[in-house]
């Protein structure tokens, strides 16, 4: 579907005398889109059609992002929680 002002522009060309053809040509679309909007019986309406769609659920992991925020806090305020921590994986332990 065209927008409000490229349908516009096929019906000004048209009232200008322009043929069917060459304002499909000029334009880049079909001979039958320019049809289609010359036909007498053709409103447009300038309110565009769509469709009212479901809202998205929540995510499935927003109560996890809560608990892992908290213990990343927790991880860095305890020093002997440092071996769970992703950079300190693999280095030995000094006390």
């Amino acid at each position: 579907m065209l927008d409000v002002p490229e349908i516009h522009s096929i019906r000004t060309l048209h009232a200008r005398g322009f043929s069917k053809r060459k304002i499909a040509r000029l334009l880049g679309v079909s001979r039958k889109t320019v049809d289609k909007y010359t036909a007498k019986d053709y409103v447009v309406s300038p309110e565009p059609r769509m469709r009212l769609r479901k809202p998205r659920p929540a995510p499935k992991m927003d109560p996890w992002l809560v608990l892992n925020s908290e213990r990343a806090q927790s991880e860095t305020s305890d020093p002997w929680n440092k071996g769970f921590r992703s950079q300190n994986v693999g280095k030995t332990r000094t006390t």
